[in-house]
């Protein structure tokens, strides 16, 4: 079985720490600001409401166009070899990525650093 693009994708150091980031981010501030929380979770469950029933909906469209997303998949990785090989940076955490840790209750701000974002 060919490998999947969007894997491929998402197992890049680069992209894979950035998403680790943002989630921590995303879950600290949730947690440190009791009035965002509800409107969050409202959020949360709306999104995983709106993906299941599109996965439910696009199953038979995924299955009719099966060939023609192997072959973007195919292209995708095929792409992402290129960029690799062209961009070895992409396999490296590098120094900013290395630096993303969030300690305790101090979530990582806009700004990059750790003063409380507000009351």
């Amino acid at each position: 079985m060919a490998m999947s693009s969007m894997k491929r994708l998402l197992d890049l150091p680069l992209v894979s720490s950035t998403c680790y980031l943002v989630s921590v981010v995303y879950c600290n501030m949730k947690e440190s600001h009791p009035r965002v929380k509800p409107f969050c979770e409202v959020a949360e469950t709306g999104v995983k409401t709106i993906a299941s029933v599109a996965a439910t909906g696009a199953a038979p469209i995924i299955v009719k166009f099966q060939p023609q997303i192997a072959g973007a998949n195919q292209l995708m990785c095929k792409y992402l070899d290129k960029t690799e090989e062209a961009f070895p940076v992409l396999q490296q955490l590098g120094i900013c990525a290395s630096n993303w840790k969030v300690a305790g209750s101090n979530p990582v701000n806009a700004r990059g650093d750790t003063t409380p974002l507000g009351p």
